[in-house]
């Protein structure tokens, strides 16, 4: 699964999110196939390639769950356009609101 997750990281870093996303979902769909931190950047990766891609309500499907499993995660502003990181900020704080 490692040389998966390099295919999915080169192709999310080449913008061929096309590619990238349905690498990320076979990744994320086997538990045993990533260790906490890649599992974790593989969801943002797959967030973010949903939102570049248009899909905005499933990009905040997969920020959820990335908050989910580390409440501390943050997109960082040198690498996510602005408009990103405020729909990401959204989700986190809907999901203090919610109790979550």
């Amino acid at each position: 699964m490692q040389s998966l997750y390099v295919q999915a990281l080169n192709a999310f870093k080449y913008q061929d999110f096309d590619t990238a996303i349905p690498l990320f979902k076979k990744l994320l769909a086997d538990p045993s196939a990533l260790n906490g931190k890649r599992r974790w950047r593989a969801r943002e990766f797959l967030g973010a390639a949903l939102w570049f891609n248009g899909a905005k309500r499933a990009a905040d499907d997969q920020f959820s769950g990335l908050l989910i499993k580390n409440p501390q995660a943050r997109l960082d502003p040198a690498y996510y356009p602005p408009h990103m990181i405020a729909d990401f900020v959204r989700v986190r704080r809907k999901m203090i609101a919610l109790g979550m």
